[in-house]
């Protein structure tokens, strides 16, 4: 009799719940009530950062399921050292036999196979299938060379998550299958699923993937408002005008980039040729040795604007140590002048962006790091800017790059999270693909999948459909025309692979 499992992994559920992972999950649950499997495997990284709330929940939708299970941990589960014992008693390794073959599970969260698995592992005949949070060559040396050693001498088939990606590979004979992620946030390639096994009457394995899905009626206008980051504007201006983008951010001015007067006439020609909406992306003002910086160049930028006719502005948040910028401080109280003193002489109706910044590699989550890289932050900022200058229409820039950037911070705070805390106040969005090149992760690369590279945009669609952020322009903040070309021509390919229509 063929035997049917299914198996689900990386969800990296966050604190809130109104966010993608939440769904993704309530929506596996349905999938996996429907197909009726005979077991069910959760391979680790059923939290963002190890919040008990969060598996508390988990463990609550996994009791609606009669199936016997396996649940194991990864390492984002033990990210906090304080809850790390309570969110463990949730998970074990554990074997179920299901027929003729043994499903085996094991919690290699500290990357090391404990004594007690290997006494599970080394009592194990039959058919095997083995489930891990880490592939294999992440594991400490002798953990690997074990499982290398006793899976020789057995049939057994391995199956793991962490990577986000899938993988089919072998060592020493032994096939290895690695799964894409069910988080939204954190999928590569493609949309985020769960997957169903099949172990046949002849003993092969099969496997089947079913995709997180939703309703896609609400992203209809997304392309409308995907546009060009403007970094050479003499020559992105005059191809968005002539290939019919209608929104665009002039990112660079002055010197090489084009005069204000040149400039200025470019993105006249952009409005006549159908342009919507033109924003300017302000210097950034900052604070040291007592005074305000960069003030001079953002009010000759504020001028620029008011010549560009400019229907929005981004400003990044404030170049201030976070142990600084505090509320009703000096250097708070000298920033907020600053940014109303420009802002009151522009026409009614021009937006403002405050834009999220990120830790930079290696950089420390303490009081010396920068102000602007948790959503509490940018928010308090900008009602702070809102109440000093008596204007409505300041709002969020949102960088989905930064989010993903963000060193240890960006473990509790999530892209979804970031959606969930800031999308309805959002005036527009900056978006990117991150990348590994050069030996060094770099943003403002081009989007050649929306499912990732390092940032799936999954859980971005899914929050706009389910209008928790506002539909603002986004703007592909590329450095060079032509990786802003190929990521708009791949908007395209998302219909071929999940069905969304943009």
């Amino acid at each position: 009799m063929n035997m049917k499992f299914a198996v689900l992994c990386d969800l990296h559920l966050p604190f809130l719940q109104n966010t993608a992972q939440y769904a993704a999950l309530d929506w596996a649950i349905g999938e996996i009530q429907r197909q009726a499997p005979m077991a069910v495997a959760v391979v680790g990284d059923i939290t963002a950062y190890g919040e008990i709330a969060s598996m508390e929940h988990f463990v609550k939708k996994m009791k609606s399921l009669p199936h016997p299970k396996l649940i194991l941990s990864g390492n984002s589960d033990i990210r906090q050292e304080k809850t790390r014992e309570a969110i463990l008693a949730h998970t074990k390794s554990d074997s179920l036999q299901i027929g003729d073959t043994t499903l085996v599970g094991l919690c290699v969260h500290d990357r090391i196979v404990t004594h007690e698995d290997r006494k599970l592992l080394s009592s194990l005949t039959g058919k095997i299938i083995l489930f891990l949070h880490y592939d294999m060559h992440s594991l400490e040396e002798d953990s690997l060379e074990f499982l290398e050693t006793w899976a020789e001498t057995r049939d057994v088939h391995i199956i793991h998550g962490h990577r986000h990606a899938d993988s089919e590979t072998e060592c020493r004979g032994t096939k290895i299958t690695g799964l894409r992620c069910l988080d939204p946030d954190k999928t590569k390639g493609q949309p985020p699923c769960i997957y169903f096994f099949t172990v046949e009457e002849d003993g092969t394995l099969t496997k089947e993937e079913v995709c997180f899905t939703f309703p896609s009626d609400n992203l209809k206008d997304l392309k409308a408002l995907i546009g060009f980051s403007c970094f050479r504007p003499k020559t992105d201006i005059p191809y968005a005008a002539e290939h019919g983008i209608k929104v665009i951010e002039v990112r660079k001015f002055g010197g090489q980039y084009g005069s204000f007067s040149e400039i200025s006439a470019l993105c006249e020609d952009f409005r006549e040729k159908g342009g919507q909406y033109i924003s300017l992306h302000l210097p950034t003002i900052g604070w040291q040795n007592g005074e305000v910086t960069g003030k001079t160049d953002f009010l000759e930028a504020i001028e620029f604007a008011k010549l560009l006719r400019a229907d929005g502005l981004t400003l990044h948040a404030p170049r201030v140590r976070k142990d600084e910028m505090l509320p009703d401080s000096i250097p708070w109280k000298a920033v907020l002048r600053t940014i109303s003193e420009g802002l009151k002489a522009l026409p009614e109706g021009v937006t403002l962006g405050i834009e999220n910044v990120h830790l930079n590699p290696g950089e420390k989550d303490d009081g010396t790091r920068f102000f602007g890289c948790a959503p509490e932050e940018c928010l308090a900022f900008m009602q702070a800017v809102r109440e000093c200058c008596g204007k409505k229409n300041i709002g969020i820039t949102l960088d989905t790059g930064h989010v993903r950037s963000n060193g240890s911070i960006g473990h509790q705070y999530t892209s979804g999270v970031w959606y969930e805390m800031v999308g309805r106040e959002t005036v527009a969005y900056h978006v990117h693909q991150r990348k590994f090149l050069d030996g060094k992760r770099r943003n403002h690369t081009a989007i050649s999948n929306w499912y990732g590279g390092e940032i799936s945009y999954a859980s971005f669609f899914w929050a706009w459909q389910a209008g928790k952020l506002n539909h603002k322009p986004m703007f592909l903040e590329m450095k060079n025309l032509e990786n802003c070309i190929e990521s708009y021509a791949v908007l395209e390919k998302i219909r071929e692979v999940s069905g969304i229509d943009v």
